[in-house]
């Protein structure tokens, strides 16, 4: 119901090849200026993808950044 109301939010449906293949499909569609893997396990506070979205915006010279 939430892809309905959100143009941006797209479902791939595809064979169950594993978390590996899926991430991969989804980087191949994937547009802007980020990527963030949120796997089923994880869960996110109010504010934290304005907290990481600053961390990564003030150290643009690395390109990875990951935060646990």
């Amino acid at each position: 119901r939430v892809v309905i109301n959100h143009n941006n939010i797209h479902v791939i449906n595809q064979e169950n090849q594993g978390l590996s293949m899926a991430r991969n499909n989804g980087l191949k569609v994937a547009q802007g200026d980020y990527v963030w893997f949120i796997d089923s396990d994880d869960w996110l506070i109010e504010g934290s993808i304005q907290y990481i979205l600053k961390k990564i915006e003030g150290y643009p010279e690395i390109p990875i950044f990951a935060s646990f």
